[in-house]
């Protein structure tokens, strides 16, 4: 016995549409997203003197 969700009910249909959309993403702004980091490695973060934790 499935519940709903489970074995090809609509909400994993819902769950791969957003895996894909999710890697598309990651992919499309890869370089963005590198530039960010080494941005981050060289500078520290922004504003984090003031952090709390």
């Amino acid at each position: 016995m499935t519940t709903p969700g489970q074995e090809g009910g609509p909400s994993d249909v819902n769950a791969t549409g957003a895996d894909e959309r999710a890697a598309r993403w990651q992919k499309e702004n890869a370089e963005a997203i590198a530039c960010y980091n080494d941005y981050i490695e060289k500078n520290g973060l922004p504003l984090d003197e003031f952090r709390m934790f």
